[in-house]
């Protein structure tokens, strides 16, 4: 996701830039809500390696730990933690990095799954998925890993359709990343043609988990006509907290 001036990352707006380093970014910020000011550290999907690298998920689960131990202490010399938190491109309006917490788009003969900027709902790219019709595909179009609170959540986007045939079009799928067991829901069936419409899902999330993979997938079709064709557009794609526990 690109960050400047304008952004919003969660409940903060960004101002402008206070520093860089290796990994990352410093930004002088304020809360939307409470006008508070602040400073938020965003480290670049880039710097946690490539998506099929395993060491990306260790150091996530590292810059946790200390956002959690710097956040109980209290000291005039150290910083006050408010927040923390994994953003996504929800609204794929940058190239996904080569990153498991950004967008990772498939690459499966008999489709292409890319960015669109002059099909949207709002801003100005989308993600399009184009099935040529020659394949009855199972596969994920497009995944992100995303770091989570114990609490409830609500998935919500916006998708859009031309031509898509078979009875098995576009679905989306959020699970456990760790444990698929303690959390694993499907939900959605988009085919035909339709307009821009929005689909809602709410979810809890228990204490075990602390990661959720998020997916767009088609799953395989069990009738003699199932080679999918059409296309399809995603916009506006977000997994918000609905209670303040899963938020702070």
């Amino acid at each position: 996701m690109a960050i400047g001036r304008g952004s919003r990352l969660g409940s903060y707006e960004i101002l402008s830039p206070l520093g860089e380093g290796g990994m990352g970014e410093v930004w002088r910020a304020t809360h939307v809500l409470l006008g508070r000011p602040a400073a938020v550290k965003v480290i670049r999907p880039q710097s946690l390696g490539p998506a099929a690298d395993p060491h990306a998920k260790t150091l996530l689960r590292r810059f946790e730990r200390e956002a959690r131990l710097t956040s109980t202490l209290r000291s005039p010399h150290t910083v006050q933690i408010y927040d923390f938190g994994v953003t996504d491109d929800g609204d794929f309006e940058s190239d996904p990095a080569q990153s498991p917490f950004d967008w990772t788009f498939a690459r499966t003969e008999g489709v292409e799954v890319t960015r669109d900027c002059t099909t949207t709902r709002s801003g100005e790219c989308s993600l399009r998925i184009i099935f040529e019709g020659t394949q009855n595909l199972d596969f994920a179009a497009a995944s992100q890993l995303t770091l989570v609170r114990p609490g409830s959540y609500r998935f919500h986007a916006f998708i859009r359709t031309q031509s898509l045939t078979t009875d098995q079009g576009i679905r989306f799928r959020i699970f456990d990343a760790e444990t698929p067991a303690r959390l694993d829901v499907t939900f959605g069936q988009f085919t035909g043609s339709s307009p821009w419409a929005g689909v809602e899902h709410d979810l809890v999330v228990s204490p075990e988990t602390r990661l959720l993979q998020v997916q767009v997938i088609r799953r395989p079709s069990m009738k003699f006509d199932n080679k999918i064709g059409g296309t399809a557009w995603i916009d506006e794609l977000k997994l918000e907290p609905l209670d303040s526990h899963s938020s702070q």
